[in-house]
């Protein structure tokens, strides 16, 4: 495998990490830590529990909650919609900025605290993400 495959994968993704992160004043080192540490850049993961692509959004929670916030009515996106690497972004970064602004100190109850430390060791290891 390629030395720096992490890298150019996480690099495909820039365009729409970049937006999503301005968007909804999100750290996008955060965004890329998420989608490394959830689903290895991989858009088309899918979880035990049914989270589905780069960030790893559940339908009825996660995606439930951002689809009000996105279209001011109730509703969910679809799978087909999840598995699109915009769409996805979009929506694991529209849920940060939720918990963000509406559950101040979430972060230090969620596994955010491991995906940092995660972070951290890979880029003692080689250039991170973040570098992009």
């Amino acid at each position: 495998m390629v030395s720096d495959h992490l890298d150019i994968r996480a690099r495909k993704f820039r365009a729409q990490v970049e937006a999503s992160a301005t968007r909804f004043a999100i750290s996008r080192n955060l965004v890329y830590a998420i989608m490394k540490v959830e689903s290895d850049f991989n858009p088309f993961a899918v979880s035990s529990a049914m989270a589905i692509g780069l960030m790893q959004v559940v339908q009825k929670t996660a995606g439930s909650d951002v689809y009000r916030f996105l279209h001011g009515k109730a509703g969910i996106p679809s799978r087909d919609t999840l598995f699109q690497p915009i769409t996805n972004i979009t929506y694991g970064t529209a849920y940060l900025h939720l918990l963000d602004t509406r559950l101040p100190g979430w972060n230090k109850r969620s596994g955010l605290p491991r995906i940092l430390r995660h972070r951290r060791i890979q880029r003692g290891r080689r250039r991170g993400a973040e570098d992009l």
